[in-house]
């Protein structure tokens, strides 16, 4: 435990890694790889992303509702 702003007290945790034991992936090859947390084995899953065309029907759609606030701002 440290103590954080205002002296309130914050957890943390520290490691060590060292190449060819518990921690590295890959053995005595001069690198640690370190996978980091569990995982599902298999293809990597794509990410879901919004594409362009929505992308620029969003901030249409914001820019019209910033004109009309402004506007009612200022009746």
């Amino acid at each position: 435990m440290v103590y954080g702003t205002a002296g309130s007290m914050v957890a943390t945790a520290s490691f060590t890694l060292a190449d060819n034991v518990l921690g590295d992936d890959t053995g005595d090859d001069g690198v640690i790889v370190d996978q980091g947390g569990p995982g599902f084995p298999g293809a990597a899953r794509p990410i879901p992303t919004l594409s362009n065309l929505v992308v620029l029907l969003l901030a249409l759609l914001d820019g019209a509702v910033a004109v009309r606030s402004i506007k009612r701002a200022y009746l």
